[in-house]
C-alpha cells in the first residue's frame, strides 16, 4: 500500500515520511512543498463535504 503525507510546506510531512520508513512503510511519499504549493500549480483538488455526526 502507497502512503503520501503532506502539511502546509512539506518540512514536516518530509519528516513523518522518514518516521515511517524507520516503522517499515516501505512506500511512503512527502509532498514536496506542501499543499499550498500544489494548488498554486493548478493541480487538481477535491473537496469532499466533512462527515455529519451521527445523531
Amino acid at each position: 500500500m502507497a502512503y503520501l503525507v503532506y502539511c502546509g510546506d512539506g518540512k514536516r510531512s518530509a519528516a513523518v515520511m522518514g518516521e515511517m520508513k524507520e516503522l517499515s512503510f516501505v512506500e511512503v511519499y512527502s509532498l514536496k512543498d506542501g499543499f499550498p504549493a500544489w494548488k498554486r500549480r493548478g493541480y487538481p483538488v477535491t473537496k469532499v463535504p466533512p462527515a455529519q455526526k451521527p445523531r
